[in-house]
């Protein structure tokens, strides 16, 4: 029914903790403090009523509002309908605070046909939109819908004040009827069914909007019983109903904006989402081209030899926090690591290094054949102190000059499912962190290492095999 629900929550929901609970609550607040004051304590001034109702107005119509502009964002029948029993409200309160009939002109607090008719184009219309919202929720066309709805409530608020017009002497009778009991006991049991199904669709759906449009019908319930039970309309009329009435559409009111900022909300979410979604696809689609770009290189490539630097140099790339890096393959005959390429740093220097698979941070990298990744400077340093004597010596050599390493991201390259030797990359100049997606694609180049290699000897054995056949 609504966008912002959450249907997956299963906890129950407990009707004392709504905010419709505490509508009740000032029900019977006012209820006690009716039975226990003289009834002149709750008459209020002509003026005060003529007030009252024009507020009324004025909050319905702004509910009515609210409600249309949510049906024309998401097509929901029942907003539309929620929105159009206020407005059928709205204007007969508007008529009821500006037309001044002989009830009024007397001293009565409200015109009762204006009152009724009010009341009841508004029970009606909260009953239909339960209704609709069930059976046909969902609008097909939003504009005809609209235009031709509003036309008819216009012509509901009409036709109710003519009708009941016609029988302001029964309802305003001194000696109450049995018509007035029924009118007025029914429009009560209008707004308290309204209640019960807008509280069963906020157990479902968990949102503020039910749970402050449950509250919103049960206080004009309870105004209208206070209408049926207090009111003398040759006299002064109790306040207690208007008042009540200005708190039912302030809590409508509150109720929509809480479900039209909650949808803001949800808009705002997918949105940053889809922005991420979209970065990650752009992410995507550039190590793609760089993986195929890596390809077409190797494709074009006369020697194998080449193959290290270009894989380092591409690695490199795509993680800009990387000042220095080198790549190291296992020599079987030496049993060392033994560097092929180098970037940022002298390889004529760091080529002489023969480090033992558990020495230090590339050994380790080596051996687990897991993804490495350091980001404190003195961890780093103290591991690159467990290096050789010699090795330590050609390491410091070609970074001499150089800030302290920051950070370390290495992997290991696979081959056959093994680890053949490792490429490892170094940032001294940035406290920037390679990223999840930097990491991710880095741990991915090294695992490609094999398809890399094996493109580059066929194509080498390609171009071997063309020479031989022109020979």
């Amino acid at each position: 029914m609504s966008t912002t629900a959450f249907d997956n929550k299963t906890e129950e929901i407990k009707v004392y903790n709504t905010i419709t609970a505490q509508a009740m609550g000032l029900g019977l607040i006012l209820l006690a403090g009716l039975w226990a004051a003289p009834i002149e304590f709750w008459q209020g001034p002509q003026t005060l009523h003529i007030g009252l109702e024009f507020i009324s107005a004025l909050l319905a119509i702004v509910v009515a509002l609210g409600s249309i502009v949510r049906f024309i964002a998401l097509g929901q029948r029942l907003f539309l309908l929620f929105g159009l029993s206020f407005l059928g409200a709205g204007m007969t309160d508007m008529i009821n605070a500006t037309v001044s009939l002989d009830v009024l002109s007397a001293g009565g607090g409200a015109d009762p046909s204006t009152w009724t008719a009010g009341r009841l184009t508004h029970g009606l219309l909260l009953v239909a939109s339960l209704l609709v919202g069930r059976w046909v929720g969902q609008a097909r066309h939003i504009n005809l819908e609209l235009g031709g709805s509003i036309v008819l409530t216009v012509l509901l608020s009409a036709v109710t004040i003519s009708i009941i017009s016609q029988y302001s002497s029964v309802i305003t009778g001194i000696e109450p009827t049995m018509f007035r009991y029924i009118s007025e006991w029914a429009l009560v049991l209008l707004f308290f069914w309204s209640a019960w199904g807008y509280l069963g669709l906020h157990k479902i759906h968990r949102t503020a909007f039910y749970d402050w449009g449950t509250a919103a019908a049960v206080i004009f319930g309870v105004a209208q019983i206070y209408a049926a039970l207090f009111t003398n309309w040759q006299e002064n009329g109790i306040l207690i109903p208007h008042a009540l009435k200005v708190f039912g559409y302030i809590a409508a009111l509150a109720g929509l904006y809480m479900e039209i900022l909650a949808l803001f909300r949800e808009t705002e979410r997918q949105r940053d989402e889809l922005n991420i979604q979209n970065r990650n696809l752009e992410v995507h689609n550039s190590e793609l081209g760089t993986l195929l770009g890596v390809t077409r290189e190797i494709a074009e490539m006369r020697e194998v030899e080449n193959l290290p630097q270009l894989i380092l140099e591409r690695a490199a790339a795509s993680m800009p926090q990387a000042d220095t890096g080198i790549l190291l393959i296992y020599d079987a005959q030496l049993e060392r690591l033994v560097p092929k390429a180098s970037l940022g740093i002298s390889f004529q220097t760091v080529s002489g290094m023969r480090i033992r698979m558990d020495e230090s941070i590339p050994g380790r990298i080596f051996t687990s054949g897991e993804l490495y990744v350091n980001s404190s400077a003195d961890e780093i340093n103290s591991m690159l102190n467990t290096l050789d004597k010699p090795n330590k010596a050609l390491l410091d050599k070609a970074t001499q000059g150089m800030a302290d390493i920051q950070q370390v991201v290495g992997a290991p390259l696979i081959e056959h499912g093994e680890s053949i030797g490792l490429m490892i990359l170094h940032a001294h100049t940035t406290q920037e962190t390679f990223t999840d997606r930097q990491k991710s694609f880095f741990q991915t180049l090294c695992a490609q290492f094999e398809m890399l290699n094996s493109i580059s000897k066929s194509r080498v054995i390609r171009g071997n095999f063309r020479a031989k056949m022109k020979n």
